[in-house]
């Protein structure tokens, strides 16, 4: 028997999407929008543009992208702080380590638990430090 997992959507008080997650791999909060009933294990998608500003929104539990607009509103004039883009670069780098230990970790290798749980942790701390 096949059994999928769900895709959730975590949103800011203006209804920004500021994360996406599997089911498999962390557990929503109450506050958590379900956006896909039957999906893989691991959700890659990504919630920055090119310039690591937020680029979706939900509207009625589906995901959309935020006209040219709605970002500047959202993000700010197109220049965001080196600050932040360095952090946002950090936590896209750490994103894919974490996707490769996923993908080792269901090739057998489960000695990546571990190492998932330090990627969490990192990507939280470096979350708290955007301004």
């Amino acid at each position: 028997m096949i059994t999928y997992n769900k895709h959730y959507a975590r949103t800011n008080s203006n209804g920004i999407v500021t994360k996406i997650f599997s089911d498999g791999f962390e557990q929503p909060i109450i506050s958590d929008v379900c956006i896909s009933e039957n999906a893989s294990r691991v959700c890659s998608i990504n919630i920055y543009d090119s310039k690591f500003n937020f680029k979706y929104k939900l509207v009625n539990n589906k995901l959309v992208e935020l006209t040219a607009e709605e970002s500047i509103s959202v993000n700010g004039p197109q220049k965001i702080t080196e600050n932040n883009a360095k952090i946002k670069q950090q936590i896209v780098a750490i994103e894919l380590k974490q996707n490769r230990a996923i993908r080792e970790y269901f090739l057998g290798d489960k000695t990546k638990m571990d190492l998932l749980q330090q990627y969490d942790d990192e990507i939280k701390a470096l979350r708290v430090k955007l301004v």
